[in-house]
């Protein structure tokens, strides 16, 4: 997925600022893992936008996407709707998601991009972490939830629950849900070692998950300052990242 860097914010056509929050700064918004949710706040009001074009990480897994999407299709023979060029950051958007309409001076939309949906019942996310070198050859545990570095890579939990929750509110033009998420696949690629992880959908995190944005919501709107952390995010997150499942390694595991 091309990695979105800030919410969005723009004018509404009743004069009503309009942002927006992604599924790609999920992290962000709900314990700031990359950024401080106070920092990720004041950028997102701001419209601040941080420039990655020469970041060689970003243009790394830009570029290599395509051998993920490759690797999925080979592996489970099925080719996933909505790959590489036919992504579009604008197709998957709750307008309005609190529904706040004129009780707030400004909207809160929320989006997801996955790299990929298999039968409107599953996600695919591609990721090529750290010049594909993270989750598969790394010595020691994560800094922040203590877990091992050589396995799923706990900072796209929130992505992954995020992007389900945004695709599981969107609806036809009589009110239908169009998708129901139950899972997603998280593919690890390297040039020398590719994994796949399926991480089921779990009402009770998503609901944790949308309590976080909706917090984070609110203040954007209000211009106030949010909770630093959620009460036991490490406990809660880690106790998820335990329903995470490996389904296949290109190295022998899992096949």
């Amino acid at each position: 997925m091309k990695k979105q860097t800030q919410s969005d914010s723009e004018m509404h056509s009743e004069g009503k600022k309009t942002y927006r929050i992604s599924s790609s700064n999920g992290a962000n918004y709900v314990y700031g893992h990359y950024k401080a949710r106070n920092t990720q706040i004041s950028e997102d009001r701001e419209g601040k936008v941080e420039d990655l074009s020469d970041n060689p990480l970003v243009t790394y897994g830009n570029d290599n996407e395509k051998y993920g999407v490759a690797a999925f299709i080979k592996k489970t023979k099925t080719v996933p709707e909505y790959i590489l060029a036919d992504q579009d950051r604008d197709r998957f958007v709750v307008k309005d998601w609190l529904k706040l309409g004129d009780k707030a001076d400004a909207i809160i939309d929320i989006s997801a991009t996955p790299d990929g949906l298999v039968n409107k019942t599953s996600i695919l996310e591609i990721k090529c972490p750290d010049m594909g070198n993270s989750c598969f050859d790394k010595d020691g545990k994560d800094n922040t939830f203590g877990v091992p570095k050589n396995g799923f890579p706990i900072q796209y939990l929130c992505q992954l629950a995020m992007q389900q929750a945004v695709m599981n509110m969107m609806v036809d033009a009589d009110g239908g849900h169009i998708y129901k998420i139950q899972r997603s696949y998280l593919l690890g690629w390297s040039p020398n070692r590719t994994r796949i992880w399926e991480y089921k959908y779990n009402q009770e995190f998503i609901d944790w998950i949308c309590k976080q944005l909706e917090e984070y919501s609110l203040c954007l709107i209000d211009g106030e300052k949010v909770k630093p952390k959620p009460d036991d995010y490490k406990d809660i997150v880690v106790a998820e990242y335990e329903n995470i499942k490996l389904k296949w390694d290109s190295a022998g595991e899992n096949t």
